[in-house]
């Protein structure tokens, strides 16, 4: 997927004039993401000093948007809104000026109907991340992962009170001492009481 990424990308910088619309969409990302944010860097870059054509260039590489500074006028930042009351977003639907503030990925996730554990662990591996700091990609990938906890001990699974009741019967039931007629009944029950 990246190798296509790249050669259409490539493409587009052997081809682009400064008479050409040139819209990019996430460079960089089926890389480690420190090669995905010098690559989206460097494509930009070239496009604003070389060739010049008029360029949309949506990144979630928030890094990139510090470029404005460097390129006044030739350069401008835009996002699309996003109302965020207290981790429940909104999409807005209008173009605001600058950068957005932060990352909307795990609430985006959410939205989408991933399961709740996966969103609670995606939120405690976020902390973790953002906590660990900067540093070769790598190592900051290796130290987040090697302090990051382990799903389980974030998120307790989901219990089905149904299946606890009946595993809880079956635990404390003398097996030994039932006859078959007392067997047959209590599976009777279960049916009942559990499907």
């Amino acid at each position: 997927t990246f190798m296509v990424e790249m050669t259409e990308t490539a493409e587009m910088l052997e081809q682009a004039t400064s008479k050409s619309l040139v819209i990019l969409d996430e460079v960089g990302r089926g890389t480690s993401t420190y090669d995905g944010m010098s690559l989206a860097q460097s494509i930009l870059e070239y496009f604003l000093r070389q060739l010049k054509p008029y360029t949309l260039f949506a990144t979630h590489y928030h890094e990139l948007t510090a470029l404005d500074h460097r390129y006044p006028g030739q350069l401008v930042n835009r996002h699309m809104a996003i109302s965020d009351d207290k981790g429940k977003i909104n999409f807005r639907y209008l173009f605001a000026d600058g950068p957005a503030e932060k990352s909307y990925g795990i609430q985006v996730a959410k939205l989408a109907g991933l399961p709740p554990r996966v969103i609670q662990y995606a939120e405690t591996l976020l902390q973790k991340f953002e906590m660990s700091g900067g540093g070769d990609q790598l190592d900051l990938w290796q130290a987040a992962v090697a302090h990051a906890p382990q799903m389980d001990e974030v998120i307790k699974p989901e219990v089905d009170p149904k299946a606890q009741a009946l595993k809880d019967s079956l635990k404390n039931m003398e097996v030994q001492s039932l006859t078959p007629l007392e067997a047959l009944n209590k599976i009777s029950q279960w049916q009942q009481d559990f499907l």
